[in-house]
């Protein structure tokens, strides 16, 4: 039992780490291009 609670422990780990990083990922792109293009942004929102 012990050797199944470990694995259901590291897959539930692994699964918070990925869908930590895919946030973590889009947030900061998401920040960047608010930073690097807020012409583009006004541009966009003039059409």
């Amino acid at each position: 039992p012990s050797s199944m609670l470990i694995g259901g422990w590291v897959g539930t780990v692994l699964a918070a780490i990925y869908v930590s990083a895919r946030v973590t990922r889009e947030i900061l792109y998401g920040a960047i291009r608010m930073k690097t293009s807020p012409e583009s942004q006004v541009v966009s929102s003039d059409e």
